[in-house]
């Protein structure tokens, strides 16, 4: 049965110590907020060309349908990222961090999948329920990363209902548990261990539904390793 490097257990428990590095976007720079429509149009468009005029101004009438309508804008949290973005949002992005899931949430999800959970997956839900890691499924209360186990069933029972897309193609592979949202959904293949990625734009890509489904990592050890590597 798999299992996680102690070292590697250790490196991940002490990123997402920090809030600012626990998930995809948290490194990025803060810049405060505002609840001054001015003040966050001039920071989202400081990056951009000077407009000739042509192209709608989004934020601009998304401002003044607000004021139609009575509204005021709420309060605003500003960041940028190393590429040259800059964003607004009325998420601040701080959020504890998740307890590890109790005996009882990993039983439920075991349940669910009707067999036990192999050892490196029993570890990452030891480390926090959710809201870590690579991608962006969202637990409550505890921000966008893996999903939480509750979620993870969640996510299960909403494939289950309508197979991989929204038009009944085919039924989700049973040895699939999904851990997150990414560009395509990242799942744990329960048979081999492996990481599978979902391609959920496979008609776009002149592929099969079977070919939809690809092995993006031999493990979960080198999914979580290489998300420590990235931040």
């Amino acid at each position: 049965m798999p299992s996680l490097p102690e070292p590697l257990i250790a490196m991940l428990r002490e990123r997402i110590a920090d809030p600012r590095r626990r998930h995809f976007g948290a490194g990025d720079q803060r810049h405060g907020s505002s609840s001054d429509p001015a003040a966050v149009e001039a920071f989202l468009t400081q990056s951009m060309p000077p407009s000739d005029g042509t192209t709608p101004d989004a934020f601009g009438m998304m401002m003044r349908q607000m004021q139609q309508w009575g509204q005021q804008m709420p309060e605003m949290f500003l960041s940028s990222d190393g590429h040259g973005g800059f964003r607004a949002s009325t998420d601040s992005g701080e959020y504890p961090l998740a307890p590890p899931a109790s005996e009882a949430d990993l039983a439920r999800l075991e349940q669910r999948i009707g067999r036990p959970l192999p050892q490196d997956l029993r570890q990452m839900f030891g480390i926090a329920d959710g809201g870590w890691g690579p991608g962006y499924s969202f637990t409550t209360g505890h921000g966008p990363g893996l999903h939480s186990a509750a979620g993870a069933i969640t996510e299960l029972d909403d494939l289950g209902r309508r197979g991989p897309g929204y038009c009944g193609e085919r039924d989700w592979p049973e040895n699939l548990l999904p851990l997150t949202d990414m560009v395509g959904m990242a799942s744990y293949d329960l048979d081999t261990g492996q990481i599978v990625q979902w391609d959920d734009h496979w008609y776009d890509h002149d592929k099969t539904i079977d070919q939809a489904f690809a092995v993006s990592h031999p493990s979960l050890q080198d999914f979580l390793q290489e998300w420590l590597l990235d931040g």
